[in-house]
């Protein structure tokens, strides 16, 4: 590492791919719990882009240190997810198209636009930029609310950490 605070690109590539790799490790659940949810994915959904609270583009050197650890790794988990708007930056775009034609099935993309007006028809206290859209099979956590798209959740610790 460079000093305390920061560290190169390459080291920061390196980081996001051990926790990549980790992603991946062997999930068990319980009978109870998979005789209810048959075919549900295996969780994690990481997804990146869109914009902040005040309309700014939230793509930034973590966004494109993703997008190159799912292409260099590709690996089933963590899934990934990118959230498209009109000021998507177009290297951003380009690298998320690329990872599709790998033949991944990821990134997912999340269309900003439509999911700001149906939030708004039902919930308007709560805004996509905000949180992020998970698959309708993950099981709804106290920060999630279920919407008909899919369930909505709120930043965790984790995304705080990636956007400061």
């Amino acid at each position: 590492m460079t000093d305390e605070k920061t560290m190169t690109h390459d080291e920061a590539l390196e980081l996001l791919e051990c926790f990549w790799i980790k992603c991946n490790g062997a999930m068990l659940r319980s009978y109870e719990f998979v005789k209810v949810l048959t075919g549900m994915g295996l969780g994690l959904v990481l997804t990146m882009g869109g914009q902040t609270r005040d309309g700014k583009d939230a793509c930034n050197d973590v966004t494109m240190l993703c997008l190159e650890t799912d292409e260099q790794l590709g690996v089933l988990l963590p899934e990934t997810a990118f959230r498209i708007w009109e000021g998507t930056p177009d290297k951003y775009l380009r690298k998320a198209t690329e990872l599709v034609r790998l033949g991944y099935g990821k990134p997912k993309f999340i269309m900003d636009k439509t999911g700001i007006k149906m939030l708004a028809k039902g919930y308007p206290e709560l805004t996509i930029k905000d949180g992020g859209n998970i698959p309708c099979w993950d099981v709804p956590r106290p920060t999630c609310r279920t919407l008909p798209w899919g369930i909505y959740t709120k930043p965790t610790a984790s995304s705080l950490r990636f956007w400061n």
